[in-house]
């Protein structure tokens, strides 16, 4: 892994500082496959600030789609339940489009913050709906 985007994860690890976005931001922009792997370790961080760091980033990269599974599993996970929303607002830069069923559960059974924005990506995101995804919702 190059050493530029080890000093910028390590900026998303544990105590945030105040250039964390900047770093962010970089990482975005870098978007390698290296970087993806990082963040989605970085979304089981101890520290709940570097885990929501963590996902803004992923939602910044554009070939993303390897973290999406890992992302849901991190929104819907219970430690996480007290900032699902700031997680799920990453979700804006993914294609959810394989995922109405997914994002209608968060909407209906998700707390005010999250049933917000999963409302928002349901409104505003285009969804492959088929017979069986209309039946599983």
């Amino acid at each position: 892994m190059d050493k530029n985007i080890s000093e910028l994860i390590e900026q998303l690890s544990g105590e945030i500082a105040d250039n964390a976005y900047e770093a962010s931001d970089s990482l975005g922009h870098i978007g390698t496959e290296d970087t993806v792997i990082e963040l989605i370790k970085l979304l089981k961080h101890s520290n709940s600030e570097s885990r929501i760091m963590a996902a803004r980033t992923l939602g910044l990269i554009k070939d993303n789609g390897m973290a999406l599974e890992p992302l849901f599993e991190a929104i819907e996970d219970k430690e996480n339940a007290s900032y699902a929303g700031e997680l799920l607002v990453a979700l804006e830069g993914f294609d959810v489009s394989g995922h109405y069923v997914d994002l209608f559960k968060l909407y209906l059974f998700g707390g005010f913050k999250v049933s917000m924005f999963a409302k928002e990506l349901l409104d505003y995101k285009e969804f492959d709906i088929t017979p069986r995804v209309l039946k599983k919702s």
